[in-house]
Order: C-alpha cells, then structure tokens, then sequence
C-alpha cells in the first residue's frame, strides 16, 4: 500500500485520517466569503440599473412632445419604456 491510498479511496477523498475535516472550516468561510461577495455584486447590479432608470426617465422627459412622437413614445409611456430600456 503506497502513502496516498491510506489517505484516499477511489471514489473520493477519504473520510477518515489525520487531516479529515481539517479543512471545512475554511471551507465555510470561503463559501461565506463568496455568498457575501455575490450579494455585493447583486446590490451593485441593482443600483446601476436605478440609475440608468433614473437617467432614461430624466432624459426622455426634457424632450419635447413632437421629439417623443417621432421616435414612438408617448410621454405617459415614459417610466414603462424607460423600465424596459433598463431592465434588459
């Protein structure tokens, strides 16, 4: 028997020995670290697509009516084009 088969079986890591479990807790934490990080990520997600709403809806609103009509938006529709725009 060779030194990594007393540690290893052919299905997977072994599930006793000396280094069994050593290390789940940095596993835990490097899972907690990586949750942590994607809700980070989705937080920052959501807050640029406030912005380019708030944006969309400031810049379509400067624009006058005949402007909106020619390129199909009617100013009422504007927070529902400027949601689809952002949204995507």
């Amino acid at each position: 028997m060779n030194r990594s088969s007393h540690y290893t079986s052919d299905t997977g890591p072994a599930q006793h020995g000396p280094f069994a479990g050593m290390f789940q807790p940095a596993e835990a934490l490097a899972d907690a670290i990586t949750q942590a990080g994607m809700a980070v990520v989705r937080s920052l997600g959501a807050f640029h697509r406030g912005l380019a709403y708030r944006q969309t809806v400031r810049a379509l609103s400067r624009l006058d009516d005949r402007t909106l009509n020619d390129i199909g938006i009617l100013r009422a529709d504007i927070t529902h084009v400027a949601r689809d725009l952002t949204t995507r």
